[in-house]
């Protein structure tokens, strides 16, 4: 799976665009990807996003080439009516990355996508926020839609500049979700929902693009 197989799948009504990744260090690495094999574990989540009480929970998986995706079933915040006139809700996962001796590893790209109905004067937003454990550089997919507006979405982002675990140091990534549903101001009579959820198990919510680096001799 590749950033480009994740835009083509998403059969989004719009799409949000954010940071060109067209040459980003990212693109390069979905595209031609290096022999050097990544994975991704992972290890834990909290939030209310990512409450097990149905049988649906987070799950990562990870493909050789770097590309990590996240399935967040329960990412969905709904305002308006018996919900109220705002609803938050937030997931953190943390994941253990692997990659062979001699190598580190760095976070090129986020993809997200998910589905919103908003009603006339209502407003959904979604943001993802991932870092390394240990560092204050963070790569950030931010979201803002307006009702009316009932569709997928879909947004990728790269950051500034790659940011990179240090040589020889076993440091988590954590990717922080969140999703606002605002039902403006008739929240009485409006409705807004905002979701990070995918179509099915074989989708995804969140997509990360990982690279494996050359650590010095």
């Amino acid at each position: 799976m590749t950033l480009k197989m994740f835009i083509s799948s998403a059969g989004v009504a719009a799409v949000v665009a954010g940071t060109a990744l067209a040459g980003a260090p990212a693109m390069a690495t979905a595209e031609d990807p290096a022999n050097v094999p990544i994975s991704a574990k992972l290890e834990a989540a909290n939030g209310t996003g990512c409450k097990v009480n149905d049988g649906k929970e987070v799950t990562v998986t990870s493909f050789p080439t770097g590309v990590v995706q996240i399935n967040l079933p329960r990412m969905q915040a709904k305002a308006g009516g018996k919900n109220g006139a705002r609803a938050n809700v937030n997931c953190q996962a943390n994941l253990a990355i692997t990659v062979p001796a001699g190598y580190t590893w760095s976070l090129d790209a986020i993809g997200v996508k998910g589905f919103a109905y908003l009603g006339e004067g209502t407003t959904g937003m979604a943001l993802v926020t991932s870092y390394i454990s240990g560092m204050t550089e963070t790569g950030e997919v931010s979201t803002n839609l307006e009702g009316k507006y009932n569709g997928r979405w879909v947004q990728l982002d790269a950051p500034d500049k790659a940011i990179q675990a240090p040589c020889g140091e076993d440091r988590k990534l954590n990717v922080n979700t969140r999703v606002q549903a605002n039902a403006g101001k008739d929240p009485k009579n409006s409705s807004a929902i905002m979701t990070l959820r995918s179509n099915s198990a074989e989708d995804h919510d969140v997509l990360l693009s990982l690279n494996a680096v050359k650590c010095p001799a």
